[in-house]
């Protein structure tokens, strides 16, 4: 284990089925736990944590069925901060800051002084960082605004940083405190400062968030490309930016239109040149949204100096590192 990393597991599974609801009960007191049916012999919880040093630790948990409720003056209140990311759950729902959050798609949240509960009828899954309030300046205002319909899960920060990095470490807690992995603890102190302050647009600047509004970008485009109307439009609507911020995020004289080129243009050429495909040509042109093959040979000989027929014919001789002329 490496220093400052400590990892604990708690199943339920090793105790008899009639045993692990009261089991739980009474290690989450005083969360007011109810099970979902009059014998709860369904109920299952399996909880991993581990402790990055300063106080701060990384929580993931598979639970249910059962309803849960707190009040603002337990738990969370006592001076603690938690980014709750919640799978897709059928039929559960969640209350807190005042607002009902349906679950079916899942859920972001940053949680601090807030009463509110879950239910869940089937199970839960879901993974969260838990710091000191101390060590993240924000009002409890901020929070509440911050925890209003969906507007933490669209924030940049959060879409393009967080989340990735919080889902990546799903399934890996226990590996992870076997690895030296200084300064985690600052890393998410770091990381969850940023995302309050890109969400409730008090702290970051659009240049501190436009690293991040670059790799959102970047990640729309790569899972849109067979739309042949993917345009600056779509991506600014996509992000929930405007035009505006988009261009001035990329921070690139030919803008986002050429950066849409570029990826259509790679996303065929990495096609072409793959020989167990062997559709047209005029097919893979429409898979990255490129719907006249005559456009699509046009560009692609611009970009890389040979036809598409070409590099298909001879997929050894292209050069990927071609930029095309100047328009």
């Amino acid at each position: 284990m490496a220093d400052g990393l400590r990892y604990r597991r708690i199943d339920t599974q090793m105790i008899p089925p009639a045993d692990r609801f009261d089991y739980w009960r009474a290690m989450v007191a005083p969360l007011q736990l109810e099970p979902a049916s009059r014998i709860p012999r369904e109920f299952r919880v399996s909880a991993e944590t581990l402790s990055l040093g300063g106080d701060i630790g990384v929580i993931e948990m598979d639970r249910g069925p059962a309803t849960a409720r707190w009040s603002r003056e337990v738990g969370l209140a006592q001076g603690r901060l938690r980014l709750v990311v919640l799978g897709p759950a059928d039929g559960a729902a969640a209350h807190w800051y005042g607002r009902d959050v349906p679950l079916t798609r899942g859920a972001a949240a940053l949680l601090g002084a807030t009463g509110g509960w879950w239910r869940v009828p089937t199970r839960l899954r879901g993974i969260e960082v838990d710091l000191p309030r101390a060590a993240v300046p924000v009002s409890d205002a901020e929070l509440a605004n911050l925890n209003a319909g969906r507007q933490l899960a669209a924030d940049p920060v959060y879409t393009s940083l967080v989340r990735p990095a919080l889902i990546g470490m799903v399934g890996h807690l226990e590996q992870l405190a076997a690895t030296r992995l200084d300064g985690l603890a600052a890393v998410w102190t770091s990381l969850v400062t940023l995302l309050v302050a890109s969400a409730s647009k008090t702290g970051a600047g659009e240049a501190e968030l436009a690293p991040a509004r670059r790799l959102q970008a970047s990640r729309f485009i790569a899972a849109h490309l067979a739309d042949p109307g993917l345009g600056p439009e779509t991506v600014a609507a996509g992000l929930h930016i405007s035009r505006r911020t988009l261009y001035a995020a990329l921070g690139t004289d030919d803008g986002i239109a050429a950066q849409i080129r570029r990826a259509r243009l790679a996303a065929a050429q990495a096609l072409l040149t793959d020989p167990a495909d062997t559709r047209p040509i005029a097919d893979i042109a429409a898979q990255v949204g490129l719907t006249s093959p005559a456009h699509f040979s046009r560009l692609f000989r611009r970009q890389y100096g040979q036809s598409p027929r070409e590099l298909r014919a001879h997929p050894g001789h292209h050069n990927p590192d071609r930029r095309p002329p100047s328009s």
